[in-house]
């Protein structure tokens, strides 16, 4: 599945970048540092599982009845 990541900044308008799961490969990063990928990395690792669980119900507003 295709995460994908974004930031705003006032220099650049928004900072964004790729990350595959599960296989937790990036590509295509655009003005994120390596401490930011690391920690978005980590993010994304500890989540997994709801993020997988919330695209199978069609995002997570219907994932969590709101």
């Amino acid at each position: 599945m295709k995460v994908y990541v974004e930031k705003p900044d006032d220099t650049d308008f928004f900072h964004n970048a790729v990350c595959w799961v599960p296989g937790y490969q990036w590509e295509d990063n655009h003005g994120f540092t390596e401490e930011e990928i690391a920690y978005y990395d980590e993010v994304i690792r500890s989540t997994a599982h709801l993020i997988l669980e919330f695209s199978q119900r069609g995002g997570f507003a219907n994932a969590s009845n709101l």
